[in-house]
């Protein structure tokens, strides 16, 4: 699978749409295709040879148990196949199966093996017969007998059948298999493909089955062509029905493969203190010499630690890893039989620092589980303390719960609310949906969470009475739904309000949470109740999200205190796993948005625990999120901090101290900058825990910044506020040829008087005078420093950075490298400029065509000239006359074998007024072409 790396900005571009797709559209769109028999119209996308994240996939078969090419029928031929039988439910209880349509044994030609060229001829079937289901309205069934396939002990079996259907617009063929213990019963569970479809000729269909349960002796195979259930989602009628058509099933296999199972000890997680242990084992049914080769990579995908091992069969071995630094890694073991790959497993582990802190004060960071988190609390309790969390946000209720099982669930919720309360972590509760059987009786759709407690109490008390009665006292936050409400229901104010009081009446001063997408607009009556209740917003922020791309929360939600803002991660891949999101980018997205939705001043935050993956160990998610906790909590945004172009700075402050947050947004990977932070050694910590001293000197402290956020705290925060604060009036100035004055505006963040220089630095590309200038500011005061600046008119336009220095005296002493910008060109147009290529008619060769439109964006009209100009061409000028407000002329430029001539080199586009002596001047870059040469000559 090709891994996809994202830069922030194809993120912001393309993944606020397509990737939350993915979970919130893409997902039910395919699990309505699986219920609906309709998977077949798919596009079939072969598995991955790479690294198998669970069990199943990638594994070679090793041992071949059955195969049923139902050759036998040549020499001996039957309606059914020996060993096999047609399923019925009157006589075996199963439902859905009736005495309707036919199976039997066929012989190739006019049925199934007439279309095989038409599809994947091949991996059809080589022989003659095959096994032919004929329908009648109805789902039809043949299995296997239980004795017919037996297992080893702790076998891992693979089934797989070529099919070929005919006619079928709705059915599909469904393969299922089933554990059989010694007394021929079908043990719990079944395994079983989504149906299927292959009109165009054969397809190989497989199944995968886990390890044999202990007391399996052998299996069964069921082959079945299944009706969709349940109604069209289109109409919400009936879905169709297919009365007619034909399946054949031919070449049913079923091989065993090797069991191969490989995780870190202690969940993953691993003290910087702790020496990483990886466990091992295979068990493979042929094997005469294993080995293992363990590939260790960091979150940028570097190899930081290999190994090879030999490994005993069915016996678990320990690989002990060096001394690592903080971080995500994952390891990738591959499994070796005389060299040959059998079987591949991926583990991922976190190595946290050694820095203890309690996330107590505002804002708070959390986690969101899903609904498996009470069933597996050990692995809860360590990913809310991975990721510091100080609150966790868990379901009680869904569409799936057994309201007659509400005694053992109180039990193990109890369990593991205790122990999150002994970690001083606070519970909350979501009730995600109304469990099946009350939304049935009360008429209700399950996400009709709402509308269900603003109902009669007596209708919903006594089914959550329960979970009030253990927890009323001690969870104060209900979460109510899981999907944003949606604003032009009928009566949702009052919904909402009567939900509200309704909670209150069965809990002690509940704080009542509903969800609302960001983007939807809130009314003002409902936000309004909101702010004068206890309530509260829980905002969905989808991925990419983010400030810069307009997406802050709306004005009229309730103040931000009272908002959780939860993050989603990005799915591991997208386009129906075709491409993979690097764990990287997928980490640099989540710490974006969360220092977006921060900065905005929401008060809890919380990531989703990403449960998909089969991959053991920490999500990558969870791993990013400790930090952002850690250097988060208890910090308020301060201010932007310019750092420079592609750069981005925050700082934060609170009582832990300031820090200032700084990433790169560039393309270019890594980038340096120096900014005076104060006069001590300052801590940066990168979005993995690892930490680095930075020491002052004469240009300020020395940064390298990646496209992870780095935390630097140390810092002093007047010193940053000022910096930030500096401004250049006029903003912005027209290229002229005499200097003009501007000035640089200081402010003083500190609260005594200070003063100093501002020096300016001499500079080939502008005239500055005076370049050194006194300046005294009073506590909390400004000062303007007036200075001329000229800047040569060859300059392009575009924005121009002083870089001041300013020599500060206080109550300390401080050099600080400020950064001072001034927009220059011509306020009065605008202009865009393009370039085509043209084949010349007089010499034959290819000329540069280049075009400039020029836009009045004054309130009075202009004179105005247009030019062009490139290395080895005269400039080329062209009046535009009284062009009036508003409106635009285009002017066209001709260089003729500029195909070659100006191969990878700029245009020089502009417009200037004689007039007013302003001129705007912007480079236009030309492709490379052809290869760049040193020299080129007019008549090239």
């Amino acid at each position: 699978m090709p891994e996809l790396p994202i830069d922030p900005f194809t993120l912001r571009r393309i993944s606020r749409k397509a990737t939350f797709a993915v979970r919130s559209l893409v997902a039910p769109f395919f699990a309505l295709l699986a219920s609906s028999g309709a998977e077949a119209l798919l596009p079939q996308v072969a598995a991955p040879a790479g690294v198998s994240a669970g069990a199943g996939a990638g594994e070679t078969p090793r041992r071949l148990l059955k195969r049923f090419d139902f050759e036998d029928a040549e020499e001996f031929p039957t309606e059914m196949p020996q060993g096999f039988y047609r399923v019925l439910t009157s006589e075996s209880g199963q439902p859905g199966f009736p005495p309707f349509g036919r199976v039997a044994l066929v012989r190739a030609g006019a049925n199934a093996n007439a279309n095989a060229t038409q599809g994947n001829s091949a991996s059809a079937p080589k022989g003659h017969w095959s096994l032919s289901f004929q329908l009648d309205g109805a789902a039809i069934a043949v299995a296997s007998s239980p004795a017919l396939i037996p297992l080893t002990s702790r076998a891992r079996p693979q089934v797989s059948a070529q099919i070929h259907t005919s006619g079928l617009l709705a059915a599909g063929v469904r393969l299922t298999a089933r554990f059989v213990n010694s007394a021929g019963e079908p043990m719990p569970g079944a395994w079983a493909t989504a149906p299927l479809r292959s009109e165009q000729g054969w397809r190989k269909v497989e199944l995968e089955m886990p390890e044999a349960p202990d007391g399996a002796t052998s299996m069964t195979v069921e082959v079945a062509i299944v009706q969709p259930d349940g109604a069209s989602s289109s109409d919400g009628l009936p879905a169709r029905r297919d009365v007619t058509g034909t399946a054949f099933i031919d070449d049913l296999v079923v091989w065993q493969l090797p069991t191969a199972e490989f995780a870190a000890t202690r969940g993953g997680i691993f003290s910087v203190k702790d020496i990483p242990q990886l466990t091992i084992t295979c068990r493979d049914p042929v094997a005469t010499k294993l080995t293992v080769r363990v590939v260790v990579r960091d979150v940028a995908g570097v190899i930081v630690a290999r190994k090879d091992s030999a490994l005993q069969n069915a016996q678990e071995m320990s690989v002990a890893l060096g001394s690592l630094a903080p971080g995500w890694y994952s390891a990738d073991a591959h499994f070796l039989d005389e060299g040959q790959r059998i079987a591949a497993r991926r583990a991922q582990f976190c190595i946290v620092p050694d820095d203890s802190f309690e996330a107590d004060q505002p804002p708070r960071f959390g986690v969101v589980f899903p609904e498996s988190a009470s069933h597996d609390y050990a692995k809860t309790i360590a990913q809310a303390t991975l990721a510091r969390a100080s609150f966790v946000v868990l379901p009680v209720w869904s569409a799936n719960t057994d309201l007659g099982s509400s005694t053992l669930l109180v039990h193990e919720l109890r369990t593991l609310t205790d122990a999150l309360f002994a970690k001083s972590i606070r519970p909350m509760f979501r009730i995600e949906g109304i469990p099946a059987a009350l939304a049935t009786s009360e008429r209700l759709d399950s996400s009709q969470v709402v509308d269900l407690f603003a109902s009669e109490g007596a209708r919903w008390k006594g089914a959550l009475e329960p979970w009030l009665i253990a927890f009323g006292q001690q969870v104060t936050h209900w979460f109510l739904g899981a999907e944003g409400l949606d604003p032009s229901a009928p009566e949702l104010q009052p919904k909402l309000l009567a939900a509200s009081d309704a909670l209150r009446n069965f809990i002690a001063g509940p704080a009542v949470v509903t969800p609302w997408m960001p983007e939807e607009p809130m009314p003002e009556s409902i936000a309004s109740d909101l702010k004068e209740s206890r309530a509260w917003v829980e905002l969905p922020l989808a991925p990419g999200w983010s400030l810069a791309a307009g997406d802050a929360p709306l004005t009229t939600l309730p103040p931000p205190e009272r908002i959780f803002a939860t993050i989603e991660p990005l799915p591991a891949s997208l386009s129906n796993d075709m491409l993979e999101i690097a764990p990287r980018d997928r980490a640099i997205d989540i710490a974006l948005r969360t220092i977006d939705a921060w900065s905005t001043g929401i008060a809890s935050i919380a990531i989703v625990a990403d449960e998909s993956s089969e991959v053991p160990g920490p999500s990558i998610g969870v791993a990013a999120w400790r930090q952002l906790s850690t250097r988060l909590c208890g910090r308020h945004f301060v201010s932007e901090v310019p750092l420079g172009e592609g750069l981005r700075g925050i700082l934060a402050d609170g009582p832990r101290g300031a820090c200032l947050i700084a990433w790169n947004e560039s393309r270019v990977e890594g980038a340096s900058v120096k900014v005076a932070l104060g006069r001590s050694t300052v801590i940066a910590t990168d979005l993995w825990g690892r930490v680095q001293q930075l020491a002052p000197s004469a240009e300020g402290h020395a940064l390298a910044l990646v496209r992870e956020p780095v935390f630097v705290e140390g810092v002093e925060r007047e010193v940053l506020q000022f910096r930030a604060a500096v401004r250049v009036e006029p903003a912005s100035i027209d290229a002229r040829r005499a200097p003009q004055p501007i000035a640089i505006v200081l402010k003083n963040p500190w609260n005594h008087h200070i003063s100093g220089t501002l020096l300016l630095p001499e500079m080939e590309d502008a005239e500055i005078a005076p370049r050194s200038m006194p300046f005294s500011i009073p506590p909390l005061g400004e000062t303007k420093v007036e200075v001329a600046l000229g800047i040569p008119r060859s300059r392009p336009s575009g924005e121009f950075d002083l870089r001041p220095l300013a020599q500060v005296s206080g109550n300390q002493e401080h050099a600080i490298p400020l950064s001072a910008v001034v927009e220059t060109g011509f306020s009065k147009v605008s202009l865009e400029s393009s370039w085509r290529l043209a084949k010349s008619v007089e010499s034959d060769r290819i000329d540069l065509v280049v075009s400039a439109k020029v836009t009045n964006v004054s309130s009075t009209p202009l004179d105005v000239e247009a030019f062009a100009v490139a290395d080895g061409y005269t400039q080329n000028r062209k009046p535009i006359e009284n062009l009036q407000p508003g409106q635009s002329a285009v002017r066209v430029f001709h260089f003729p074998a500029g195909a070659r001539r100006l191969s990878g080199r700029d245009v020089r586009v502009g417009v200037q007024d004689s007039n007013l002596d302003a001129r705007l001047l912007k480079l236009l870059p030309i492709p490379p072409f052809v290869p760049p040469s040193a020299v080129v000559g007019v008549g090239d």
